[in-house]
């Protein structure tokens, strides 16, 4: 049987440390896992520190992209998400974030799609962000 993206799977702290016991070779697996889900967390809250609406938009934007500590996202990537989810998120009104994102299709860094933003350049949303 399949899993649905929506399953949620609980498993004790004792029940893991066993496991690992018993197949040490899993450990590196799961410390990995562990390790870029404390990464993409701390990305999720260092976003909403951003005071500049349109900062706080890019960075999320690349956050939602895949952005890592180490490693840029792709140049160009498609991100299922609404306005009024993206504008949730981040903290924002809907038409901040609308207005963002109406001057990122006129700079040609992202079309908008039916519960989807585009990113056609991450390089240009994160020159923003770093940006004065």
């Amino acid at each position: 049987m399949a899993r649905k993206s929506s399953t949620l799977v609980a498993v004790s702290f004792t029940a893991v440390v066993e496991e690992l016991k018993n197949l040490p070779q899993v450990a590196t697996s799961l410390f990995d896992l562990m390790a870029n889900n404390t990464e993409e967390h701390m990305l999720h809250g260092l976003d909403l520190l951003i005071q500049n609406p349109r900062k706080r938009m890019c960075s999320r934007l690349l956050t939602f992209a895949g952005r890592r500590v180490r490693q840029p996202p792709p140049v160009s990537v498609s991100i299922p998400i609404s306005q009024d989810e993206l504008a949730l998120t981040s903290c924002m009104s809907r038409q901040t974030v609308n207005q963002a994102l109406g001057e990122f299709v006129s700079d040609g860094i992202c079309a908008l799609r039916y519960g989807e933003i585009s990113i056609q350049d991450t390089r240009r949303l994160a020159e923003i962000v770093s940006g004065d």
